[in-house]
């Protein structure tokens, strides 16, 4: 048996946090951003003889990737205990352009310290699923072994210490 990981263990002061919603959220907006950035790069690209209803279906669909996106990063914050007033505001000046990406990138960058500091692998587009399964109630942090019905403080499979 392998001796028990002593990195990674959660910190007390976060066990009320929901990491799993915390990294679904992360990887959502990240899945907008891109698609935000493909939809603002079309904006500037326009066949010479398109008929006028092109320029304003870009537009639309434009407006309604950028609502999605606003949203999903009002989630991400509401996920990470982001205050209410606060996290509206910021809703609101995610409606500025250029702005916006600023500010999404220093929320996604708050969330990916957060899941790394629980031990979550997070790669470019937000923790892979078999990560963010390892954060369900009565599962091992280091190896998804599910724990549920056992007394023991380590895991049997990997001996991480699990913090109750």
């Amino acid at each position: 048996m392998k001796p028990p990981p002593t990195h990674h263990q959660p910190r007390p002061a976060d066990a009320e946090r929901d990491l799993r919603a915390v990294a679904r959220a992360q990887k959502l907006l990240l899945w907008h951003v891109l698609v935000l950035v493909l939809v603002t790069a079309g904006q500037c690209v326009a066949p010479v003889n398109a008929p006028a209803g092109v320029a304003a279906a870009k537009l639309a669909l434009y407006l309604v990737v950028t609502l999605l996106t606003i949203t999903q990063g009002v989630r991400l914050s509401l996920a990470m205990g982001g205050s209410g007033a606060m996290t509206w505001v910021a809703g609101l000046l995610l409606c500025v352009p250029i702005l916006n990406f600023a500010l999404l990138a220093s929320l996604n960058a708050r969330a990916t310290d957060l899941l790394r500091a629980h031990g979550v692998r997070v790669g470019v587009m937000g923790a892979p699923q078999s990560e963010i399964r390892k954060l369900a109630p009565g599962v091992c942090r280091s190896c998804g072994y599910d724990l549920t019905g056992l007394a023991a403080d380590r895991c049997p499979e990997c001996g991480y210490l699990r913090i109750t």
